[in-house]
């Protein structure tokens, strides 16, 4: 086992167990490029090297040189002094032990040259390839390279041989540590890309920790490799939503259909509707939804005129929302609520519930009685609150609504309201009451 730095910090290597590399999320890339201790750099160099030098001519006539030089420059004299005539004072002095002392300079090996003799440099394309400090650059370059190293590693490494014929000695896992740190959205993609396909080469198995939102959206069509970590005064619980438990919350959530005697229908496939339950899942925790996993508490909202309204309280009035890391969830509609509950409550998120009752209306397209009765039945012990509007937003708030049919003007339509003073204070404060009371328990 080795303690020594590499890639930041500790590489873990075994002939019996492969090797480990850990990514800190702070680092510093003098480390990455140094050649006089482990870094990948040298690694990669070392390795390139070992193979080029063994059909190398000129690596040939450079330790052919050196073996001439090791002659030669013993007999020559400076000021009277040799190598040769000082080993032929120290084996007098020597003579009477019965031994003697030999001075040659050793043949260069490529070791020698990676640690020694190169010195990488970064060449700045857009200064005309004048060299400058890799410091100079900002941290998402400087990751960037450390990243870019630990790839060509894994592509440049040399195959060790297994023992066993069960056993891969060349089993890598790399643990990164906030690998969206100082890189632009854009690069973050980028990067995710890049580790999915350095993962998915044999021996390569990649762990990830990250604050990013972004990342986990791109892992929601393979929720069960997602596992949230939250502390809770000095304990710590993971929670990981199992393939069995994912089949359990898809299938539940076809609860509306059995309520409504639409499984019975001859036509009715579940198993196709299950899997559909897992695209719906894939469609809308986009890179704004999937902030709910880094949340204390997810407040579920209806549709976007909620989620807009809260949002902009949030930022500018009601402190206690974002004190209280509160995120606020457009459920895409009242239909998707109990599917988000299923999931909050797998990941062992507290979530609160704030819905349109419509009257408890019912026509041929839509039985809200049914579907309110649904979502307060989907209640379970992390849903800390339910409030269901008599109506909707609009009327709580004694607002008119706008008088296009287009949903999309309904979010504009509040802002303006609030904004205008159109709405009063009371219902404002009543408004707060509930939102605090449910978010704070």
């Amino acid at each position: 086992m080795s303690d020594q730095l590499f890639y930041g910090a500790a590489n873990i290597s075994s002939s019996k167990l492969g090797s480990l590399i850990y990514i800190p999320a702070v680092s510093k890339v003098e480390d990455t490029l140094k050649t006089s201790g482990p870094s990948p750099f040298r690694n990669l160099i070392a390795l390139v090297m070992k193979k080029a030098i063994s059909t190398s001519a000129s690596f040939e006539n450079l330790n052919t040189a050196f073996t001439q030089f090791n002659n030669a420059f013993r007999s020559e004299e400076a000021s009277g002094l040799s190598i040769e005539s000082l080993k032929t004072d120290i084996n007098n002095d020597l003579m009477q032990w019965g031994v003697g002392i030999d001075i040659e300079v050793s043949p260069i090996n490529p070791d020698d040259i990676v640690k020694n003799l190169l010195k990488p440099h970064i060449e700045d394309q857009k200064l005309d390839g004048q060299r400058v400090d890799i410091s100079s650059f900002g941290q998402g370059l400087q990751r960037h390279l450390i990243y870019t190293l630990i790839k060509m590693s894994a592509k440049y490494h040399t195959p060790a041989k297994a023992t066993k014929k069960d056993f891969n000695p060349d089993y890598t896992l790399i643990l990164f540590e906030g690998p969206e740190a100082f890189l632009h959205p854009s690069q973050q993609d980028v990067l995710y890309r890049s580790l999915i396909d350095l993962s998915s080469e044999p021996g390569q198995q990649i762990i990830i920790s990250t604050h990013s939102s972004l990342f986990v959206s791109k892992s929601i069509n393979s929720i069960p490799s997602i596992c949230k970590l939250h502390r809770q005064e000095k304990e710590t619980k993971a929670y990981q939503i199992k393939e069995s438990n994912l089949q359990e919350i898809l299938s539940n959530n076809l609860v509306a259909a059995r309520l409504s005697g639409e499984n019975k229908d001859p036509d009715f496939d579940e198993e196709v509707r299950v899997s559909d339950e897992a695209i719906k899942y894939f469609l809308w925790l986009d890179s704004e939804r999937s902030n709910l996993f880094f949340a204390r508490h997810v407040l579920l909202c209806e549709g976007p005129s909620e989620k807009i309204y809260l949002d902009y309280l949030a930022d500018r009035e009601w402190a206690f929302l974002r004190n209280n890391r509160v995120y606020i969830l457009d459920c895409v509609g009242k239909f998707n609520i109990h599917r988000f509950i299923h999931l909050l409550t797998e990941l062992g998120i507290p979530h609160s519930v704030l819905f349109d009752g419509d009257n408890d209306q019912k026509n041929k397209f839509i039985d809200h009685s049914m579907w309110n009765r649904l979502i307060n039945d989907a209640k379970t012990p992390l849903t800390k609150g339910v409030h269901q509007f008599q109506v909707d937003l609009e009327e709580f708030l004694n607002i008119e609504k706008p008088n296009s049919k287009r949903g999309d003007l309904k979010p504009i339509n509040v802002i303006k309201k609030h904004v205008s003073g159109e709405i009063a204070m009371d219902k404002l404060e009543e408004l707060k009451a509930i939102v605090h009371g449910i978010t704070s328990v």
